[in-house]
């Protein structure tokens, strides 16, 4: 059987580039902060007086004043000055949504990691916010994880003792960070040195798209000093991906499961109005980049139908789509009998046949198909492990090959 061709989407900000997706002079601390203060976990250890006060915390000084109705899910007293006067020298450890990481892992003492938060707490990032969680080491509590945080941020410095190329780095207070996680291109060194004929497919929120490309440019000739034995052009058409990335999904409306538009940002009038049209492009794509509607995530309210939007047709034998993506959430319930939390970045479009119509996964029938079609990225250890996305990515393709019989009788509902 012929193999099939991996059509590799990559989300790019939050993902692959350590930087958060609102930009500005901190992106990397801010990124390193949010996804730090979603892992850190804190519980309630006895009923507040009043109303709840996380239901009412405005800044990190509001933080401090959980005390003493919460502590950190390992039992440990939650502010600064309460942990110094009791002896707890070891952070609480920090949760991560795989359970186990590959033997390269650089695991600073500064952390550890656990598997599952307690049933009974909730994440940092819950409780504060997103402004918040940008200072989260830098204020309140949260200093506690300020030394990991400096861990992190120097495992993506680019090396004092190679050479900086130009594209290749970022620069933020005067230091210069990798703008590709060096995990991510340990992947495309994987795939070349394997000869795995992949297309790559770049999803962007926007301002980050250009400089992506050029990177991955360098990387793909062997430009780069750390990688100077890939030649990805001799598996791929494409011989520059900053030549292909002047498209940008729309939606024809305001509600989450609205038509999602393709359209050319360079050649004035051209379109793609139905999925079917777009898959056809991605057949014959060499490589694209493509910006997400990010504003129509956003309006609604983070609905997975109006996430990032993957194709998938059961029965094309040419093709594993797989996407990257950081920000799917897992199902959760907040409150017995609550409805199940729909929020995900992701939104798979699903057709038994090429001469079907695609319709929207729900999303239960989505979920059965996480480490197959869609990872979950936890950049936290792609920072840390350096096989990460390879781990990630022979998962998928292991299950990929071994459920391809089972797919046959996959039977989702749809949405329409």
């Amino acid at each position: 059987m012929t193999e099939r061709v991996l059509w590799l989407n990559v989300s790019l900000e939050e993902t692959i580039m350590p930087v958060h997706r609102d930009g500005g002079p901190k992106a990397v601390e801010d990124l390193i902060n949010v996804l730090i203060a979603r892992a850190a976990y804190i519980r309630q250890i006895k009923a507040p007086e009043g109303s709840d006060p996380t239901a009412s915390l405005e800044n990190l000084e509001d933080f401090d004043r959980l005390h003493p109705t919460y502590c950190w899910h390992d039992s440990s007293p939650l502010r600064v000055v309460d942990r110094q006067a009791g002896h707890h020298a070891a952070v609480p450890p920090l949760v991560r949504s795989i359970i186990s990481s590959s033997t390269s892992s650089h695991m600073p003492q500064s952390i550890r990691f656990i598997g599952y938060p307690p049933s009974d707490s909730v994440s940092c990032f819950d409780v504060l916010g997103e402004a918040n969680s940008k200072k989260f080491t830098s204020e309140g509590p949260g200093r506690i994880y300020r030394n990991f945080l400096e861990d992190l941020m120097q495992l993506i410095e680019w090396p004092s003792d190679v050479p900086r190329t130009q594209g290749l780095t970022l620069e933020e207070s005067q230091r210069h960070y990798h703008l590709i996680l060096p995990s991510f291109l340990n992947l495309l060194s994987f795939l070349s040195a394997e000869t795995r004929n992949f297309v790559m497919f770049l999803r962007s929120l926007g301002p980050n798209i250009e400089a992506a490309a050029r990177a991955l440019d360098i990387f793909s000739w062997g430009k780069h000093p750390m990688h100077v034995n890939v030649n990805l052009h001799l598996l791929s058409k494409s011989r520059r991906y900053s030549d292909h990335i002047s498209w940008k999904f729309e939606h024809a409306g305001e509600g989450a499961s609205a038509p999602v538009v393709l359209k050319s940002c360079s050649e004035q009038g051209i379109e793609l109005d139905t999925p079917e049209k777009i898959y056809q492009l991605l057949h014959r794509a060499s490589g694209m980049g493509m910006v997400e509607d990010i504003e129509h995530w956003d309006r609604n309210k983070c609905h997975f139908a109006a996430g990032k939007k993957l194709l998938f047709t059961k029965d094309d034998k040419k093709v594993h789509p797989v996407i990257f993506d950081a920000n799917h959430l897992p199902p959760q319930r907040h409150a017995k009998g609550e409805k199940l939390s729909e929020q995900s970045s992701i939104a798979i479009l699903y057709r038994e046949k090429t001469t079907d119509k695609f319709q929207t996964l729900r999303y239960l029938d989505m979920l059965a198909l996480e480490n197959m079609l869609f990872v979950k990225v936890d950049v936290l250890q792609a920072m840390l492990d350096p096989q990460y996305f390879i781990q990630c990515f022979k998962q998928c393709d292991s299950n990929f090959m071994r459920l391809n019989e089972e797919l046959q009788h996959f039977r989702p509902h749809l949405s329409h």
